[in-house]
């Protein structure tokens, strides 16, 4: 029991099963773009991401992070930080550019850093901010490498679809955050029941573009399948009182996507 503890603590509450999904998704769109990530990508979006949801799920502020530098959470963000900019040292300018702007927008939501800039004040800003920096993370190697064969539209129609697919699992995300989040929220301005029927229509025009628009059956077929899971999943997260669950089944469908996708390949 106590092994399956520290395996569930380090899982959601220090955001190793977030960091897993983002290699996963990294690998995702490698597949699709039919675009070999080099480990160094691979090792910087895990890291990263670690460094990101430890700092930004617990520390209000910089001085909180300081104070509090005795902490397993506090190595965690440090050290993964260390290692991610050691990755980061690989990459080649353009992309270095790129995570930087991404970083900076990120860092700037959270911490009002220069000017006393609060763009957390801003309604609404939440929700794009995190369907640009996952969609594009995850896609910004492929799209800035000359190999890249798919057309432009079908690039543009995996952007939509996938940019969808987070805006639908982040607004139950949203709905959690209700109480601890002083930001306006779709949650906060139209109530719980019509942010979760907002999060399915949302999902519903992903599966339905992709039924529609995307060419490529490799793509089109797996994701079908995969949208009606979702679906379910934010279904049950609307009924379900337990938020750890919540997250694993919200988190958990940025996996499952790989696995049918993986599956599908064979």
């Amino acid at each position: 029991m106590k092994i399956l503890q520290l395996i569930h603590k380090s899982l959601l509450d220090y955001n190793l099963f977030i960091a897993i999904c983002t290699v996963s998704f990294f690998h995702f769109c490698s597949q699709i773009f039919e675009i070999s990530y080099p480990l160094e990508l691979y090792l910087f979006g895990f890291f990263s991401t670690l460094a990101t949801y430890n700092l930004f799920r617990y520390y209000n502020d910089f001085k909180q992070f300081v104070v509090g530098n005795q902490s397993v959470r506090f190595w965690i963000v440090i050290t993964s930080l260390l290692i991610a900019l050691i990755c980061f040292l690989f990459f080649e300018i353009d992309l270095k550019l790129a995570f930087c702007c991404l970083g900076f927008l990120t860092f700037f939501y959270k911490f009002d850093l220069i000017w006393k800039i609060h763009l957390r004040k801003v309604p609404f800003l939440k929700l794009p901010i995190i369907v640009l920096v996952w969609v594009i993370s995850g896609c910004i190697f492929s799209l800035l490498n000359p190999a890249l064969k798919i057309s432009n539209n079908q690039v543009w129609i995996f952007i939509v679809i996938q940019s969808l697919y987070f805006a639908a699992i982040s607004i139950p995300f949203d709905v959690l955050g209700l109480i601890e989040d002083n930001i306006v929220t779709i949650p906060s301005k139209i109530g719980v029941k019509r942010a979760f029927l907002f999060s399915k229509i949302l999902m519903a025009f992903a599966i339905g573009i992709a039924f529609f628009f995307a060419h490529n059956s490799f793509f089109q077929l797996p994701f079908l399948l995969f949208g009606g899971i979702t679906l379910i999943f934010i279904q049950l997260c609307e009924s379900l009182k337990n938020k750890h669950l919540q997250f694993y089944l919200l988190d958990g469908s940025i996996l499952l996507q790989t696995i049918i996708f993986l599956l599908y390949s064979f």
